[in-house]
């Protein structure tokens, strides 16, 4: 028997059991189709570029197809049939995953009968030959062949080709599961180059072009923060009620406790509990939720939230003198954190959950620290401060003390998140925690400047720094990415996850900030007949009307909204920011975003600061429930008189 040259070309036919018969036919348009069958098996070859020799001399049949190209061959169980083979003489190549080469022939050998088929070409016809053999004689003899050549091959196991069993669906899963993976990884790269589109598109704009499609975006979140300062306002109304001091009645039951568990049962059912879960709405999904029953801690943290304060109120007990409230949360809001950080990625070992709860835990009292901190204890330094002092202290301090302390850490927590989940626009919803207090403690400050042109003064150096700041927050943030790595191997984001969190931000920062300028100073001057419980940095002296709000509102607003399209114009068409795009995600998820932004601008920030700034008489600052006992008063009769008569 001659060398047989194996072809790894593929093939597209079928084999169907049958008795040896070779068969040769030509359908009149210059395609052969070849039907080979033996011992039950059919192989049906469309190819127009096949070939087939047969050897009569050595009976034993040669066909093209190689082993190797077997994969793609569905095999059907048909009736033993002893008619004789027709081939088709023609010569054509077998083309394996589209690759056009022509290799030689593969001779397999299926039994000791070769059959050779004469070829003759007559001016580019095809001359048809049968050759028949006798099939029931070498039935057993070509199946055990068969399964020796296939099993060389690598082929499946006997029971994928058992008469009894049709595997041809599992090849035709490879070949879904192959097409779903190729059309999925085409919609990707598709996907990541309209990001790049989208991303450079403003940038060849004409300049003024590029000016008027800014300001339309910016426009757009003046709108929701419009929205904001609408909700907030409605807040501050509903907490500014005429109860909250009992004037004339000394310096013991001066306020109305009541009125304080209200505020604390409130403020930490909605801004901690409520908060909490949306938050893993946002960041795990509702399936999630209801596979992990989270809700049923953020209820069992609501019932706390409520009953501790009103059980002890009537009950009579003074618990905020011994810091019941501050025990509370701390207890109820940090097992919530942990538990939402523990349940809230299907890790398989107990080690990873409790280290991925201890990570949330830390991130989300790190912020809420450095929050308590500053509105509680140091906003009373800044409030003894004079004009000029305050002004120092809102441009270098408060900038510095919220970007490295809480807007650093977050935006390397929710970049880090992109990485390993990729870039999301709810992802970036953890940063409305942190912006709702900076932005509403930054502008209740700013706003208590009652000196107009020193207000001028301050609000355009203001604006100047944010500038700065906003455009070199990428510097800032390799910075402390390459310090991150070098001192504890943190490993540095992509650029892309980066540079979309920085846009949100942005976006997110304006809008807080600009909803936060006439609610604070609304909030200011509703609560300035109750300024001897809530310490707000108000004025050295003098009244604060609603005249001196409204002028600050104006001046702030004025330069703010000139600044701050003047910072989108130079971030995205010099610094390649994403704000087309980011600004287009929001948009796409505005229920859940905007409606996640506004409701933690009202929650964790005009309610939360309204919490902070409450001052009532503490075991750490007062050595009794007289107010005149505290060390925040210098002067009680003073104190009377400004604030109690």
């Amino acid at each position: 028997m001659d060398n047989k040259n194996r072809s790894n070309s593929g093939n597209s036919g079928n084999i169907n059991r049958s008795s040896p018969r070779l068969e040769s036919q030509s359908d009149g348009s210059n395609q052969n189709i070849s039907k080979i069958k033996l011992n039950d098996i059919e192989y049906i070859d469309d190819d127009q570029s096949s070939s087939s020799t047969i050897d009569r001399e050595n009976d034993e049949i040669i066909i093209s197809p190689s082993i190797d190209s077997l994969d793609n061959i569905n095999i059907n169980d048909t009736k033993n049939n002893n008619n004789n083979n027709n081939n088709n003489n023609n010569n054509n190549s077998y083309n394996n995953n589209n690759n056009n080469l022509n290799d030689n022939i593969n001779n397999i050998n299926f039994n000791n009968s070769e059959i050779n088929p004469n070829e003759n070409t007559d001016n580019g016809s095809n001359n048809n030959s049968k050759y028949s053999s006798d099939s029931s004689n070498n039935n057993n003899n070509f199946n055990n062949d068969f399964n020796n050549e296939k099993t060389k091959k690598g082929f499946e196991d006997e029971d994928d080709y058992d008469d009894d069993d049709d595997d041809e669906e599992e090849p035709k899963n490879k070949k879904v599961e192959m097409s779903e993976f190729s059309v999925e990884k085409s919609k990707m790269e598709a996907a990541k180059i309209a990001k790049r589109e989208m991303d450079e598109r403003r940038k060849k704009l004409p300049f003024f072009t590029h000016v008027i499609e800014v300001l339309i975006d910016y426009g757009q979140t003046l709108v929701i923060a419009l929205i904001g300062t609408i909700l907030c306002i409605l807040a501050a109304t509903a907490y500014a009620h005429p109860d909250w001091i009992h004037r004339n009645n000394g310096t013991v039951d001066y306020f109305s406790s009541e009125s304080y568990a209200i505020l604390v049962s409130t403020f930490f059912a909605s801004g901690l509990a409520v908060f909490t879960l949306v938050q893993f709405l946002a960041v795990y999904g509702m399936k999630r939720m209801i596979e992990t029953h989270f809700y049923g801690w953020v209820i069992g943290a609501i019932a706390l939230f409520m009953i501790v304060p009103w059980a002890f109120e009537l009950g009579g007990h003074a618990w905020w003198f011994w810091l019941g409230d501050v025990i509370l949360l701390i207890v109820g809001y940090t097992s919530l954190c942990f538990v939402m950080g523990y349940v809230g990625k299907p890790y398989q070992t107990a080690k990873e959950r409790r280290w991925n709860g201890i990570k949330f835990l830390g991130t989300e009292v790190w912020v809420s620290a450095t929050a308590l901190i500053y509105g509680m204890f140091l906003i009373q330094l800044y409030g003894n401060f004079s004009n000029y002092g305050r002004m120092a202290w809102r441009l270098l301090v408060h900038p510095v003390y919220f970007e490295f302390l809480m807007m650093v850490p977050v935006r390397m927590l929710v970049t880090n998140q992109m990485e390993v989940h990729g870039v999301s626009i709810m992802s970036s919803l953890a940063i409305t925690h942190a912006l709702s207090h900076v932005a509403t403690l930054g502008k209740i400050m700013l706003s208590t400047i009652n000196e107009t042109q020193l207000t001028i003064v301050s609000v355009l150096l203001l604006n100047l720094g944010k500038l700065v700041f906003r455009s070199t927050v990428q510097l800032r943030d390799d910075a402390i990415n390459k310090i991150g790595f070098r001192l504890f191997g943190i490993k540095e984001t992509h650029k892309e996850s980066k540079g979309f969190v920085r846009a949100v931000n942005i976006y997110t920062e304006m809008i807080m900030e600009n909803a936060s300028i006439p609610a604070s100073a609304y909030t200011l001057w509703a609560f300035y007949k109750f300024r001897g419980i809530f310490f707000l940095p108000y004025p050295d002296s003098g009244e604060f009307t609603l005249g001196e709000a409204t002028i600050n509102v104006v001046i702030q607003l004025s330069f703010g909204l000139v600044f701050d399209a003047l910072t989108l114009f130079i971030n995205e068409r010099y610094f390649n920011y994403p704000l087309e795009r980011a600004w287009k995600k929001m948009k796409e998820n505005w229920l859940s975003f905007f409606g996640f932004l506004l409701y933690g601008l009202v929650t964790m920030g005009m309610i939360g600061i309204l919490y902070m700034v409450t001052r009532v008489p503490r075991f750490v600052t007062c050595s009794s429930y007289d107010v005149c006992s505290c060390k925040f008063v210098n002067d009680c009769n003073a104190f009377i008189n400004d604030n109690l008569s």
